[in-house]
């Protein structure tokens, strides 16, 4: 009797579906919140070389918030187009960021974006949903990226666990978004490395990310986003409706000119 018991527990066990990977352990599936734009910019993370910091005292007209063009980490070329910016913007141009002309941000400028995200996960994937941009962030678990990804705004994206952190790793982006909200550059060979967990008592999504780009950066540089509880539901937001500015007139957004036939 105990053999056939031991039989069927083995027959049971062959049959049954593989399990699904854990949702994080619960944590950070769900709706957070970035906050406000003024608290958005990227910081030192530890000893890792900083990110382009924000010069203190230099918002521009329009709210502009220009970069620091000397960090250490900027090619001569990336500082020039990082100081064009500031110079262009004292010149009385037009300027604004991604999010305010409703063109796409690209990685890692999407984690400053404020406002609410929602995190879904199924067996195969998880989906980023960035409330302002309306836009999706796709993450491939346990897969591994093509040996040539066609360069898109969002990359190509694949992830997996280490406990109850979510790490994703991210080629494959074109070069015509920039890095941050101080319009610094990056080429295609940019790869970015985000690690997710959720943080006291699941109340904080914290990201901890390294960018790689030895076209734009003379090091790899790292810096971290931190993800709150909700300030308001997560709905529907139309970029062309709400990119005002304090005049209320619309921020100038991406046209195409071409025919379509």
């Amino acid at each position: 009797m105990k053999l056939l018991i031991a039989a069927a527990l083995v027959l049971l066990w062959s049959i049954a579906p593989a399990a699904a990977q854990p949702d994080i352990e619960g944590k950070i599936s769900g709706y957070w919140d970035r906050g406000a734009t003024a608290g958005t910019p990227f910081l030192p993370l530890g000893d890792a070389p900083a990110p382009v910091l924000r010069l203190e005292g230099s918002r521009g007209e329009g709210g502009t918030q220009h970069g620091d063009y000397n960090a250490p980490i900027l090619q001569p070329w990336a500082a020039d187009v990082v100081r064009k910016r500031i110079e262009d913007d004292q010149a009385g141009v037009f300027q604004s960021e991604a999010k305010e002309s409703c063109s796409p941000m690209g990685i890692p400028h999407i984690l400053q974006l404020n406002g609410p995200l929602k995190v879904l996960h199924t067996e195969d994937m998880v989906v980023l949903l960035y409330m302002r941009a309306m836009t999706p962030r796709y993450i491939y678990l346990n897969e591994k990226h093509p040996e040539d990804p066609e360069p898109r705004h969002y990359g190509h994206s694949v992830g997996h666990f280490e406990g109850d952190t979510l790490v994703v790793d991210t080629i494959g982006l074109t070069d015509a978004t920039p890095t941050d909200m101080f319009g610094t550059p990056h080429t295609e060979q940019i790869h970015i490395v985000e690690r997710y967990r959720a943080l006291d008592d699941n109340e904080t999504l914290r990201v901890e990310f390294t960018v790689e780009d030895p076209g734009a950066f003379t090091s790899p540089w790292s810096s971290f986003a931190e993800y709150y509880a909700p300030r308001e539901p997560y709905s529907e937001t139309v970029c062309m409706e709400n990119n005002r500015l304090p005049d209320g007139s619309l921020v100038p957004g991406p046209r195409d000119n071409t025919p379509d036939f």
